[in-house]
């Protein structure tokens, strides 16, 4: 699966794959799963997202968050990478069922 994003530079990405019973089940990958991902100069709310789709997860933002973000992701745990993703840029993260909200820190 190829990812695109208008007006930003996704250089690559490695999506997480899900296990025929994950699939039939409509379950997430694991938090465990290796992702490989690599953004340059990405605007960060589409970053956040993009990381929603890789984890199977709804990205929810309480206030917009602007910036970009170049960052690069080798097989690293998705929750791993989602965390240093948060840390580089002070947000914080609640999950909630399949729902993240996400928000900078205060």
């Amino acid at each position: 699966m190829a990812w695109a994003l208008a007006g930003a530079a996704l250089l690559a990405a490695t999506p997480l794959a899900l296990s025929a019973n994950e699939a039939l089940a409509g379950e997430r990958p694991s938090a465990s799963r290796l992702v490989t991902l690599e953004l340059q100069s990405v605007e960060l709310e589409r970053a956040l997202n993009l990381f929603g789709e890789l984890g199977g997860y709804n990205i929810v933002l309480r206030r917009p968050i602007p910036g970009h973000v170049t960052a690069r992701f080798r097989n690293t745990p998705w929750r791993e990478a989602f965390a240093s993703l948060l840390r580089s840029q002070h947000l914080v993260a609640e999950f909630e069922g399949n729902l993240i909200y996400v928000e900078k820190a205060e």
